[in-house]
């Protein structure tokens, strides 16, 4: 999910620019319909230009945050940590964006903890599902193995009972019992 983040953030990040006096609120929530994640971009002093899910100019600055420090550095950064705005666990990524080699601010996008864990719950549950039928699948191979082999042992059991009985004239037929046929041949 990270990786697909910053993978995401670096492609928007070619089509984003810094130059506008304006709020960049709308083109946050129109990144935001097309991603499916929250977009907040974030000039070089930390300020907020744009958020998809809340108003810029009333959002805290966010030179500190973990993800921006990290991609200040870096490039990319990211962080797992409690949203005070959305009231919720996210994943964050940001992503610096340059403009020439010039450093401009930066774009971040964020998921929601609680469709991750969805996410991996779903997943999880599908490979219990298949370990599950794997089980159940060795079971039923178990028991079909366990009850061929009792046929031979008992088919062999009356065989040895009738030659205690003096019947020598009786064989033994076991077709396709493997390493037990080679006793019937004897």
């Amino acid at each position: 999910m990270k990786n697909n983040l910053s993978v995401q953030a670096a492609l928007i990040s070619e089509s984003i620019s810094f130059n506008t006096a304006e709020s960049l609120d709308g083109l946050c929530r129109h990144l935001k319909e097309k991603t499916g994640t929250r977009v907040t971009l974030i000039d070089m002093a930390g300020k907020v230009l744009g958020d998809s899910d809340n108003d810029s100019s009333q959002m805290d600055n966010h030179a500190d945050r973990v993800e921006i420090q990290q991609a200040l550095i870096s490039g990319t950064g990211w962080s797992v940590r409690y949203s005070d705005t959305l009231r919720h666990d996210l994943l964050y990524t940001a992503h610096k964006i340059m403009q020439g080699e010039q450093p401009v601010g930066f774009i971040r996008l964020a998921v929601l903890l609680e469709d991750v864990n969805k996410s991996v719950n779903a997943l999880r549950f599908k490979i219990n599902l298949v370990v599950i039928m794997i089980f159940l699948l060795s079971g039923l191979v178990l028991v079909w193995q366990t009850e061929r082999i009792r046929r031979f042992v008992h088919q062999v059991t009356d065989y040895a009972g009738s030659l205690t009985h003096g019947f020598f004239k009786k064989r033994l037929h076991l077709e396709g019992a493997g390493e037990i046929s080679e006793l019937a041949a004897i």
